[in-house]
């Protein structure tokens, strides 16, 4: 048993070393792709917080299309303009009124 172990323990080791060398040398910012990446990232994040209705940097065409698809939204699924959407619904189901059986007959 202890013959099979001894490998499996080198080799979550080496694991273990191999990952901490990657870490390490991920957390250093020296790769010019990456650095415009993560600050492309930054800047869509900062227009995406101003943006109004969701969308970075919309395009005429997107903005009709997405009003269109709202459009078809609201009509399939009865939504009319002022509705919220995120409020459950409330359901009212009136007592049915029983008539009552004959004992007799």
């Amino acid at each position: 048993m202890s013959q099979l172990a001894r490998p499996l323990r080198q080799a979550l080791a080496s694991v273990r070393l191999g990952r901490q060398i990657n870490t390490a040398a991920a957390l250093q910012n020296n790769d010019p792709i990456q650095k415009l990446f993560v600050d492309k990232l930054r800047q869509y994040g900062e227009k995406s917080k101003s943006a109004k209705d969701g969308l970075v940097d919309p395009t005429p065409q997107l903005q009709a299309e997405m009003k269109n698809e709202l459009e078809r939204i609201a009509r399939v699924y009865g939504i009319k303009a002022g509705d919220d959407v995120t409020k459950f619904p409330q359901f009212n189901f009136p007592e049915p009124t029983i008539d009552p059986i004959s004992a007799k007959q």
